[in-house]
């Protein structure tokens, strides 16, 4: 988002001690690095690949290539001396710690995207229970989009006769049922819609959507799910700079969604829905 903190590396064999009160001391790669570190500096750093791994520390002490801080500052996790940060390159005082990052790309994951925009998954049935006509699903299973079986040369589509329900895990091991009309035991497939657990990089829309999403919410915006009109442009001044721009990135956030549910939505079967009142 335009900002480009300095880095620090530590030493090639930073040592760490977190049994001490909450704080990690280790070295950086050289006294010139620990000059440039002050008390009171948030170091940050992550791995791409785990919220465990973004670690931010709040510097308490140098003492020539020696840090102290407080280990897990700003509730990200804690490092272990067992973990290390070894030649791990550090953020200082980033505008947002890695786990503020990662934090915000899991509230758009968990609470933005879902229902406008989901991931379609396709799964069998190997063995359709004939006597309740109920079986399990995955416990990531939304909503089953559609279902079928193939019988002879034909792949005859069959109705769901009850979405996905929450049950004890005693009664299914993931803790949702789902109800079928099968037409006989053979096995059934069906495609269902569920929250992203993750983005494929290789969808550059989707990866752009969850980036804005997480920039508007680091950026302050106003999550309002109606178009931001008038008051926020008026007050933009009184918002701030930082929040005058997080409401336009919701605002791009908000059209793009649309979009892809739009292209989604055109892609799902017809259905009758039938209401009894």
């Amino acid at each position: 988002m335009g900002e480009k903190p300095p880095f620090r590396r530590t030493h090639s064999a930073a040592t760490v001690s977190s049994t001490s009160a909450g704080l990690a001391t280790w070295f950086m790669s050289s006294t010139t690095e620990g000059a440039a570190v002050s008390a009171g500096d948030v170091l940050s750093m992550y791995d791409p690949s785990t919220e465990a791994s973004a670690f931010s520390f709040y510097v308490l002490s140098v003492s020539s290539s020696s840090v102290t801080a407080i280990n897990g500052y700003d509730g990200a996790p804690s490092v272990s001396a067992s973990t290390g940060l070894d030649s791990k390159l550090l953020e200082q005082n980033a505008p947002w710690t890695g786990y503020d990052i990662f934090e915000a790309i899991d509230t758009v994951m968990a609470n933005l995207l879902w229902p406008w925009v989901y991931d379609e998954v396709s799964a069998t049935i190997a063995t359709p229970n004939l006597a309740s006509y109920q079986n399990e699903v995955p416990a990531e299973v939304e909503e089953i989009i559609r279902a079928w079986q193939v019988i002879g040369p034909d792949k005859l589509p069959i109705p769901v006769t009850h979405q996905p329900y929450r049950v004890h895990t005693t009664i299914s091991s993931t803790g949702k049922l789902a109800e079928f009309g099968y037409i006989n035991g053979t096995t059934t497939y069906y495609t269902y819609r569920a929250k992203y657990a993750e983005a494929d990089e290789a969808d550059t829309e989707l990866t752009h959507l969850i980036a804005l999403g997480a920039a508007a919410i680091l950026l302050g915006a106003s999550m309002s799910e109606t178009t931001l009109e008038g008051t926020k442009a008026d007050n933009a001044e009184a918002l701030g700079q930082r929040s005058g721009a997080g409401d336009r990135i919701w605002r791009d956030f908000l059209t793009l969604r649309q979009s892809m549910a739009e292209e989604q939505v055109g892609q799902l079967p017809n259905k009758i829905v039938f209401s009894r009142g």
